[in-house]
């Protein structure tokens, strides 16, 4: 739950209903100390959906980049605390019916509180979107 090393890159590939859609992620975690850590990441999905009412392609792309701090509890029960800041920077474009086009650049920043417990993990969430529309 609380990475601190490595890195971490996935493919994936999916048939929904009329369409297909493809992503991948990447991220890679570096060790500041024994309770804090520094991440990179990046993902992208492609999305095409067409039937005889309805077409769209879309294309997201994200950057992100997060710190977060981290305490043991109980370690050999698994129970840690700690909390994480970040920011996420994405482009966004679509194509809809009759070449309706969007395109987005959103920036979130986030806050985030972290209790994982023997069984459970809570997480609360703050996070903050400024959305620009072209």
């Amino acid at each position: 739950m609380f990475p601190t090393q490595g890195d971490k890159f996935v493919f994936n590939g999916s048939t929904i209903s009329d369409g297909n859609r493809l992503g991948f992620s990447y991220k890679r975690h570096f060790n500041l100390s024994n309770q804090s850590a520094f991440s990179l990441g990046g993902n992208g999905t492609y999305s095409k959906q067409a039937n005889d009412y309805f077409y769209s392609k879309e294309l997201e792309f994200t950057l992100s980049a997060n710190y977060l701090k981290r305490q043991a509890i109980n370690q050999h029960n698994g129970a840690y605390s700690g909390w994480q800041l970040g920011v996420d920077i994405s482009k966004k474009q679509g194509l809809y019916d009759q070449n309706a086009k969007e395109n987005f650049h959103i920036v979130e920043i986030n806050a985030s509180y972290i209790h994982q417990t023997e069984n459970m993990v809570y997480r609360l969430t703050l996070a903050v979107g400024l959305n620009e529309y072209q």
